[in-house]
């Protein structure tokens, strides 16, 4: 299974859009302000983290064309990592109205934000993926404003969220598909 395949698989009907922007992500050049290796690697985050095994093995397949194996384990630690500051700090930081606790130490450790074994960036690149697929405002502006200081384009921060959505949406669209469904017609009014 590739991306590809995933493309050819989903409805025309109500994925059009999704197919679209698959091909303009994957299959049409360079994605403005990252690295192959940085979109692979966002994408393998998003799959890794939405956990749908179909779309995680489109990607993995072509991930690894693209991204040595210490990418992937760092795609991996960014998701475990992430799923527990993503919902610690959207607690503390986004929800909780006590400003006590808000200034309270997390006291959760972190060591292997800087033991991954990759390039900094790109690391914290996967991170940012995996905080928009958690929803932590807090863990969202933290990784964006480093990314930034490292140099990141705008452009760049944008497409790293539009991967992770596109990606999202195929999933939801693979989902959908492989439910039990039966066929959909109009009753009208009087049944």
């Amino acid at each position: 299974m590739s991306i590809a395949k995933i493309i050819k698989k989903l409805p025309q009907t109500y994925a059009s859009d999704v197919k679209v922007n698959l091909i303009n992500i994957f299959e049409s050049g360079p994605v403005e302000g990252l690295s192959v290796e940085q979109v692979y690697g966002i994408a393998l985050t998003a799959g890794y983290a939405l956990g749908n095994e179909q779309m995680l093995n489109a990607i993995r397949a072509d991930a690894k064309l693209h991204i040595e194996e210490a990418h992937a384990d760092a795609c991996k630690m960014a998701v475990v990592l992430m799923a527990m500051n993503n919902m610690y700090y959207r607690f503390t930081k986004d929800l909780l109205e006590d400003s006590e606790i808000k200034s309270m130490e997390s006291n959760l450790s972190m060591e292997l934000l800087s033991k991954h074994n990759i390039n900094d960036e790109d690391f914290e690149v996967f991170c940012l993926a995996a905080s928009i697929i958690g929803g932590c405002k807090w863990c969202i502006a933290v990784h964006s404003k480093k990314l930034t200081k490292r140099g990141m384009s705008k452009i760049g921060l944008r497409n790293i969220a539009r991967i992770v959505s596109v990606i999202n949406a195929a999933v939801s669209a693979l989902e959908l598909e492989g439910m039990r469904s039966y066929d959909f017609a109009s009753r009208g009014p009087n049944l």
